[in-house]
């Protein structure tokens, strides 16, 4: 993943609250969905923008599996990697695509 220091870091506490209503888009699970924060450079302790993020769970499997955020943090190539079918490739260009439709939708 390349990162791009120039992306607009755009904060929308609205899209954020919005996953709440929204199923894992690895697992399918609604439950305990936030939105995980795609790293894409820029600077230590520089969060990206709301705009590049994607409804991932945030609670432990029946088997204590970890979620799918936490498998996220554990190593983000490798997670985009294996799950590149539900992206199509480009997790960025996803994560914008679902911040595009919340705003069609929603502002």
């Amino acid at each position: 993943m390349v990162g791009n220091p120039k992306i607009n870091r755009i904060r929308d506490r609205q899209y954020l609250n919005s996953y709440q209503d929204k199923r894992c888009c690895v697992c399918g699970t609604k439950i305990g969905v936030v939105g995980h924060h795609l790293r894409m450079g820029g600077g230590m302790g520089l969060k990206t923008g709301d705009n590049f993020t994607i409804p991932l769970c945030n609670v432990r499997k029946s088997n204590n599996e970890l979620s799918c955020h936490e498998q996220a943090h554990r190593g983000e190539k490798s997670f985009y990697a294996r799950y590149n079918y539900v992206w199509g490739g480009d997790v960025e260009s996803y994560a914008n695509k679902l911040y595009e439709e919340f705003i069609l939708t929603n502002k």
